[in-house]
């Protein structure tokens, strides 16, 4: 099988939604590096058939990885569709008892002999008369796969961690007499070897429709569900694994027949809390408080590729809330009196986390990046002022968004299905005199950045601001009212729930991996506002606007139904700027 990738892919994915968060120099903890699973079968698949039959050149075969508890994480379908390619997949075999024991090359040696002893004559005859394809013609290879702990000398010929061991093999030979075969065979990489697989990291949760995705049709033999099963496959497992006698298969054999058919994807799922309150920045005599800020809930992440004789099929990212999303923040502006700044626009991290990276041995690795910030607008502000607003968002559990990185088109590239929000108003405080036009919000961000093999490169965001809180206010005045002696000074103001929902995606990804960028597209796909209430302060007489006079909103506004994100906007007009 031969490889048609260079370059190495980059995906980043960015979701401005809620996260879990701790303090800036907070470090990554330790890598999570999946451990391969062995022993999962389609359920067509019985130990009770032909075992030599997994001796068989395969054109297609499947493997799985778990997490340190044996759940499931990923699964990996390699194909090789060529007339001069094929798979062995040795692990089947060991674990089936048909191989006594496995002498592989020393790592770094280039080609060399892996010697394979088979338990029985018979065994061995099959293999023969099977693997003997690989003489008849130079070009014909094959790709052996064996575990990280299937070859008993040297012990340890691969030097990442759980990562599989990759044979390219091109001959075979025999000695006439004993149960050992020699393959000449050169250790190599998934990278190196492979043009053509489907890869799920996580469970896919919208439906199987093919016009769900362009390309779909991902793991069209996919196996059925764990349910109950899970459990006592994990029980046991432990002996499938560990054992490579005939005894031990007969037991396998019993266990894998009395087991239900295994779904091999389980949610990554990532937790989501964070309490700010209190949580403040400043800049430009500007200073920004959390007064009460929070955020609960979890997101399930999946991501799925399909690669086509190197040319990319799919490449889709999927997140789900896996529990309700509820957001909440208040936020307090205060300006220095004598203030007087152009307009800014600017967001300060206050909390960042980098979660787990997650390692799929040779394959994937994926590193989940979480940060929040405070941000703040301001449209030439002059003046003393304190603005005080906030709301709070609540999302439904299983409320999916997914992305197609492959789409040409913005209606396609997106899919939402259940996002919506309920939405509720805090009430709101202003004080001051001066004119300024104001935004504070709170945004959360969660990146997602993986690479994967050598694939070219993918980035997409995701972006909103929601809900926010829009209050307009004005000052009045009038020198010519009569019924208040000649003057009326006050403020009049409006307030709104709105929504924004946008996103922006920029990929290298497509047929073929010399092709061109796909161009960077930034759309809106949800932008709405709704009055919400009205207020209004007039006071007789002239006023000193040297004195801040304190104006409190109370809100009760109907709840909204709108998109994601929590921001959090006021908004003050002046006339007289």
């Amino acid at each position: 099988m031969s490889s048609l990738f260079s370059a190495g892919l980059m995906l980043a994915f960015i979701f401005h939604t809620a996260i879990g968060a701790t303090p800036l120099d907070s470090a990554r903890p330790k890598a999570l590096v999946l451990k391969p699973l062995r022993g999962i079968r389609r359920g067509s698949e019985r130990r009770d058939v032909d075992r030599r039959a997994l001796l068989d050149l395969r054109t297609e075969e499947t493997f799985h990885w778990s997490d340190e508890n044996g759940l499931v994480m990923a699964q990996f379908r390699v194909v090789a569709p060529g007339t001069t390619e094929n798979i062995v997949n040795l692990e089947r075999m060991i674990d089936d008892g048909a191989i006594q024991g496995i002498e592989c090359p020393p790592a770094g040696s280039g080609r060399g002999s892996l010697n394979i002893t088979f338990t029985e004559s018979p065994d061995l005859q099959h293999a023969l008369n099977v693997w003997q394809w690989v003489d008849q013609k130079p070009q014909h290879r094959f790709t052996a796969v064996l575990g990280p702990e299937d070859c008993a000398s040297p012990p340890n010929p691969v030097a990442e961690e759980g990562a599989r061991t990759i044979y390219d093999v091109s001959s075979l030979s025999y000695p006439g007499n004993g149960n050992t075969v020699m393959l000449d065979a050169q250790q190599t990489t998934w990278k190196d070897v492979i043009h053509t697989f489907d890869l799920t990291i996580g469970k896919p949760t919208l439906g199987s429709s093919p016009s769900d995705l362009q390309g779909r049709d991902l793991f069209g033999d996919i196996v059925d569900t764990v349910g109950d099963g899970i459990d006592m496959l994990t029980s046991a497992a432990a002996p499938i694994v560990a054992s490579a006698t005939k005894a031990a298969g007969a037991v396998a054999s019993a266990v894998a027949d009395a087991l239900p058919p295994i779904d091999p994807t389980i949610n990554f799922v990532v937790p989501l809390d964070a309490q700010l309150s209190g949580k403040n920045t400043s800049f430009s005599n500007i200073t920004l408080t959390c007064l009460n800020c929070s955020i609960t809930g979890a997101f399930a992440f999946t991501a799925r590729f399909r690669v086509d004789k190197g040319d990319f099929q799919e490449a889709s990212l999927q997140l789900k809330t896996s529990s309700p999303f509820k957001a909440h923040a208040q936020i307090n502006i205060q300006t220095d009196r004598n203030l007087t700044v152009p307009a800014i626009s600017t967001s300060i991290p206050i909390f960042q986390r980098d979660f787990q990276t997650v390692i799929l041995p040779g394959i994937l690795e994926l590193g989940p990046r979480y940060e929040i910030g405070l941000g703040v607008e301001v449209d030439a502000l002059v003046g003393d002022l304190e603005i005080t607003a906030g709301g709070t968002a609540t999302v439904p559990a299983d409320s999916v968004v997914k992305i197609d990185m492959l789409s040409q088109s913005d209606d396609g590239a997106f899919d939402l299905t259940g996002w919506t929000v309920d939405f509720a108003s805090d009430d709101a405080t202003y004080a001051g005199f001066r004119g300024a036009k104001v935004t504070t919000s709170l945004r959360p961000a969660v990146a997602m950045v993986m690479n994967l093999l050598g694939l070219g490169g993918v980035e997409a965001e995701v972006f909103a601001k929601t809900p926010f809180v829009t209050g307009t206010f004005k000052e009045i005045r009038s020198d010519d009212c009569s019924a208040c002696g000649g003057f009326e000074e006050g403020m009049q103001g409006d307030f709104g729930l709105g929504a924004f929902f946008g996103a922006r995606i920029r990929a290298k990804v497509g047929k073929g991996l010399a092709s061109a960028p796909i161009p960077i597209r930034k759309f809106t796909f949800f932008e709405k506002e709704v009055p919400v209430g009205t207020y209004e302060r007039t006071a007789n007489g002239a006023q000193d606007k040297g004195d801040i006079e304190s104006y409190s909103i109370n809100l009760d506004p109907p709840k909204a139904t709108l998109p994601l994100e929590i921001l959090l906007l006021v908004a003050i007009y002046s006339d007289q700027l």
